[in-house]
């Protein structure tokens, strides 16, 4: 059986007060996505953090 290969995508806020520093949630090679300015737990609500995530289980 065939698989594709795993694509990852993070979602990540330069106002994030959680991570330390905001930019080591990027991946290499990853759909690395900047939300607004957001902190840690607003990103769970967020809707345009929703539609990103949606965007990215929703491509090929």
């Amino acid at each position: 059986m065939h698989r594709a290969p795993v694509r990852y995508t993070t979602v990540w806020s330069p106002c994030d007060e959680q991570i330390a520093p905001v930019s080591s949630t990027a991946l290499s090679g990853a759909r690395n996505i900047e939300a607004p300015c957001l902190k840690h737990n607003e990103l769970l609500t967020d809707e345009t953090v929703a539609a990103e995530v949606r965007s990215a289980l929703d491509s090929d």
